[in-house]
């Protein structure tokens, strides 16, 4: 397809008829053309199709993540705070209208996560740690004290590659349990509030 745009363009501002050009053109010509426009779309093609085949139905929302939106806005304040990875937050955000991770509603706009990259770099953190005496002292420094913590498989995800650097993560797997910062939410300063497969929603102590 960026072939196809890129040639069309190209004959385009060149002055070329490119329907006359294939018209006229000989069989080896018309088959090279063709060669290159199906070659150039399998290379942008297959890396979705491949990630499709691994983790099918996942690529986008997932019904756990619709169920929890629902449960969130039953259960959090309006002017609550829902602490998570920031590709569920933006979803969170998106479905729940909350403020989620490192994407906000302020004065009925909605800023950019990218804008909060060192929010970012404090949630990793908190996620990330596997020393939950530490947990206390980064909660302090949050915008707020959250409502509730949401792990889902895209937190999973983000967390396993060192996503600090990369505000969105699709899940890659549809195992919650591998998650290894999934003890320090095992301890007292939390509670589990509810959990689906691959949701699970905690409350601090």
């Amino acid at each position: 397809m960026v072939a196809l745009t890129w040639i069309v363009t190209y004959t385009r501002a060149s002055g070329v008829d490119l329907a006359r050009v294939l018209r006229t053109a000989r069989f080896p010509a018309k088959v090279s053309v063709f060669l290159l426009l199906a070659i150039s779309v399998a290379l942008v093609v297959q890396p979705y199709f491949a990630y499709g085949r691994e983790i099918p139905g996942y690529s986008n929302l997932s019904n756990d993540e619709y169920q929890a939106a629902a449960w969130l806005v039953r259960h959090t304040p309006r002017d609550g705070y829902v602490l998570t990875d920031p590709s569920t937050g933006f979803v969170l955000r998106g479905l729940a209208l909350l403020n989620s991770s490192t994407a906000f509603i302020i004065r009925g706009h909605t800023p950019s996560p990218a804008e909060n990259y060192n929010l970012a770099v404090l949630i990793y953190r908190i996620f990330h740690t596997q020393n939950a005496t530490e947990i206390p002292t980064d909660m302090a420094q949050l915008p707020q004290r959250p409502d509730f913590v949401v792990i889902t498989t895209r937190t999973v995800s983000w967390v396993a590659v060192g996503g600090v650097n990369s505000t969105y993560y699709a899940p890659t797997s549809n195992n919650i349990e591998s998650f290894a910062g999934l003890p320090k939410f095992s301890s007292s300063m939390f509670s589990l509030a509810t959990s689906w497969q691959t949701v699970r929603i905690y409350q601090l102590t």
